[in-house]
């Protein structure tokens, strides 16, 4: 058997894992199926934010890490409109306030609110509320759980610490919320498998994954991930096309709405209703004194999703 190697302190390597002949690395070699949560997190004025994250796990014990990328991008007004998504995220940055989250596992069933999640969403605006989560109290801590999860983990962070273009979290789980449906289903069956039963859904890879950034919407550029259940015969399944942007995976906000523009789902009146809708939410976030303000902004952005983009009705689950 014979092997390539593969130099990753090139300088054409580290970083985006790009070699000078143009060539990529594929780090899904270093990366394996890694099943997706949700983080929860508050910032100071309550505002609740939903991310869908894959890169972490279980450490052991009572401990759980994940990453998040850390670089500068997406939020000045040099690069809002060309970068390939908004950094430092909203997790870390809520993380690096109050310390605390809830991380709640996907399933196979919230494909819709995944996306949703993962979309670029203003600061200040609830993912799930817009996806159709609601919520329930945490015991120990003031972030709350998505009743929608079967499981919710109440979390702490304990360390932290930056890694190139990369924040590592440690964190500390206090409490553990299990659907009493999955309780007993575990209960009920050999050798009590736990999680497996929820029907979770793992990162696979990413279609057109290493095709460069464009700037124009083109119809056979599918930047959109894939994603498996456990099982040879699970079929791959795919994030929805026609919701966030459409020359980004994750974009910015600026983005995603000039790409709903160029679309068609929204007209130029419209768009520039919601462009100074969201500047008032950048420069007001507390709900307190600009609340009527983020309540337009949210209801804008689910007619863009559940009534113009998908045609139904907003999911009550």
């Amino acid at each position: 058997m014979s092997h390539k190697f593969h130099d990753l302190t090139d300088e054409f390597c580290n970083g985006v894992y790009k070699y000078e002949d143009g060539s990529f690395f594929n780090f899904r070699w270093m990366e394996p199926p890694i099943i997706i949560y949700y983080i929860t997190t508050m910032d100071e004025y309550g505002n609740k934010n939903v991310a869908p994250i894959s890169l972490g796990t279980y450490l052991g014990s009572q401990y759980f890490s994940f990453s998040l990328f850390c670089e500068e991008t997406g939020r000045t007004d040099k690069d809002k409109e060309t970068a390939w998504h908004t950094s430092p995220r909203d997790t870390s940055l809520n993380l690096d306030k109050n310390g605390e989250c809830v991380i709640s596992y996907a399933t196979k069933r919230q494909m819709l609110q995944m996306r949703i999640a993962g979309c670029p969403l203003p600061t200040g605006i609830d993912e799930g509320e817009v996806g159709g989560f609601t919520y329930f109290p945490s015991k120990l801590i003031s972030v709350p759980c998505i009743n929608e999860c079967p499981v919710n983990m109440e979390a702490t962070v304990i360390d932290s610490k930056v890694y190139e273009r990369i924040k590592l979290y440690i964190v500390k789980v206090k409490a553990v919320h299990v659907d009493e449906y999955y309780e007993k289903l575990d209960a009920q069956t050999k050798d009590n498998p736990g999680l497996i039963l929820t029907d979770p859904i793992f990162e696979i890879y990413q279609e057109d994954e290493w095709q460069p950034t464009k700037n124009e919407i083109d119809p056979t550029y599918n930047l959109r991930m894939k994603v498996a259940t456990l099982g040879a015969d699970s079929p791959l399944l795919q994030e929805h096309s026609k919701i966030g942007p459409r020359r980004r995976w994750l974009g910015t906000f600026e983005i995603w709405m000039k790409d709903e523009l160029t679309v068609g789902i929204i007209n130029q009146s419209e768009y520039d209703e919601i462009m100074d809708l969201h500047k008032s939410c950048k420069k007001d976030k507390n709900p307190a004194t600009n609340g009527g303000t983020k309540a337009k902004l949210t209801s804008w952005i689910k007619e863009i999703i559940w009534t113009r983009s998908l045609k139904k009705d907003h999911p009550v689950q």
